[in-house]
């Protein structure tokens, strides 16, 4: 069943989450060239949708696709281009820890780049502080933030070194 061009916003909505669940599992599987096409497939889609979330979720999914080939630049530059679409809601930000703990394991962006493209957009990394302290941590830097932040950053570097993704 092709649902294509289909404007009704539920049907379009399941389509795009039912798009990054066939990336997910075509990069998990093993295919990440079929993730690529299916991460354009999404852009293409929803690219003038009121929303960015399903962009962002592709541009997520192609970074990690680019992992797996081991294309590191375009990597980085796919997870700028991600960065330009997040919206930090919590489950964004929830996918923006793993996100930037896949780009450390798979060595596409180096700690301080990630702290770097972070640190852009005031907004957004007025939200990601923990993140981007746990990052300058992790870089072996000596960080002054309230206590609440700090816990949350040693929260976040726990996390990656139990997912085995630490530095």
């Amino acid at each position: 069943m092709d649902f294509d061009g289909n404007e009704d916003p539920l049907v379009r909505v399941q389509l795009g989450r039912a798009l990054v669940t066939r990336a997910t599992l075509e990069i998990a599987n093993g295919h990440p060239r079929d993730a690529l096409d299916t991460c354009e497939r999404l852009e293409r889609e929803f690219a003038n949708a009121d929303d960015d979330a399903l962009v962002w979720r592709a541009r997520c999914q192609g970074m990690r696709a680019f992992l797996a080939l081991g294309e590191l630049d375009d990597a980085r530059t796919t997870f700028e281009l991600a960065y330009q679409v997040f919206v930090p809601t919590p489950r964004a930000i929830r996918e923006m820890v793993l996100l930037v703990s896949d780009a450390l394991a798979g060595g596409g962006v180096a700690g301080q780049d990630l702290v770097d493209l972070l640190a852009t957009d005031h907004v957004k990394a007025d939200v990601l502080r923990p993140l981007i302290v746990a990052l300058c941590q992790e870089n072996g830097e000596d960080v002054r933030a309230a206590e609440e932040v700090l816990d949350v950053a040693a929260d976040i570097r726990a996390s990656w070194y139990n997912e085995g993704q630490g530095q």
